[in-house]
């Protein structure tokens, strides 16, 4: 299969409520649709959507990464290589905006996926889960994080996203205790640093979630 074409959408989203994060309020949410065809008649989306005041690239900058990159394929042949992200086709995407290089993926493996008849999870893993459950999102001060925290749980949510970094890490790692005693067991936590994080502060939010240290109860 080649790749014969594509086509890029821009998409914007309003939230039901306001969001902050860092200190900006995000009333909607705005992002790229890339879609790709092949000449077997496949075709492959993936979605780009660079966050303002996160994100190093603009949304504007990220379209014309996507055009460029997409426009430089046209014509070639698609290979099973090309779902693998550590392979040369892999390789070839370092050097891309983030989240440039996860839509354009994205849609590869989509198309690919489309080509031999196979769902994307199905592409991405051997094992693909049935259910994802969608997850609720923390934001704000410790109380409004709580506070929040024990809405979603009375709502039936399952799964809860937590924005860190902009926190000390101590702070954070307080946060996502108290979190846990509230929530109890059956519901799963997930953490969002969006790279404010580099390796140290990591790896000492790691140490300091499994094997506490004196003084940070």
């Amino acid at each position: 299969m080649k790749l014969t074409g594509f086509d890029l959408y821009r998409y914007s989203l309003r939230f039901s409520r306001p969001l902050k994060v860092e200190g900006i309020t995000l009333r909607h949410r705005e992002g790229l649709l890339l879609r790709l065809c092949g000449d077997d008649g496949s075709e492959g989306w993936g979605e780009t959507a660079p966050l303002l005041g996160f994100s190093g690239e603009s949304q504007g900058g990220a379209a014309s990464q996507l055009r460029r990159l997409a426009g430089s394929m046209i014509g070639r042949e698609v290979k099973e290589d090309w779902v693998n992200p550590y392979g040369e086709f892999g390789r070839g995407l370092e050097r891309v905006a983030p989240s440039v290089r996860f839509g354009f993926e994205l849609a590869v493996w989509s198309l690919c996926g489309a080509s031999s008849g196979r769902a994307l999870p199905e592409v991405v893993t051997s094992s693909p889960r049935a259910v994802v459950p969608v997850n609720g999102l923390l934001a704000g001060s410790p109380a409004e994080v709580l506070a929040e925290a024990w809405r979603m749980r009375d709502a039936g949510y399952r799964s809860i996203k937590l924005k860190v970094g902009a926190r000390a890490v101590a702070e954070d790692v307080a946060l996502v205790r108290a979190l846990g005693e509230e929530l109890g067991e059956g519901i799963s936590l997930r953490l969002d640093a969006n790279r404010a994080w580099d390796y140290e502060e990591a790896a000492e939010y790691v140490c300091d979630t499994v094997t506490p240290r004196s003084g940070n109860n």
